[in-house]
């Protein structure tokens, strides 16, 4: 992948993750402030965490060790997504 690429990947990434923060924002802005906004903010969290979808697809051991650091960064990733979200909806 050459630099020109790799940029417009990192663009289109932080684009859809601004579009889904913003998206989310109005979701939870529909709910009542509280239990119920955090218990939704916990779910998309956990099921972010389920991978098991992927079981078996993946053969080799370099690639296993490649998709298990880009899992453990999407699970950092949702989680700060989901958290400006509900900073946005609290201000």
């Amino acid at each position: 992948m050459n630099d020109e690429a790799f940029r417009n990947v990192a663009a289109d990434s932080m684009a859809q993750g601004f579009v889904v923060e913003i998206l989310l924002t109005q979701y939870l802005k529909t709910f009542p402030a509280g239990k119920v906004r955090k218990k939704i903010c916990d779910s998309i969290i956990q099921t972010a965490k389920r991978t098991d979808h992927y079981e078996g697809l993946i053969q080799d051991e370099h690639v296993a060790e490649l998709f298990a650091d880009v899992v453990v960064r999407m699970h950092r990733a949702v989680e700060a997504l989901v958290s400006r979200a509900a900073a946005r909806v609290a201000t």
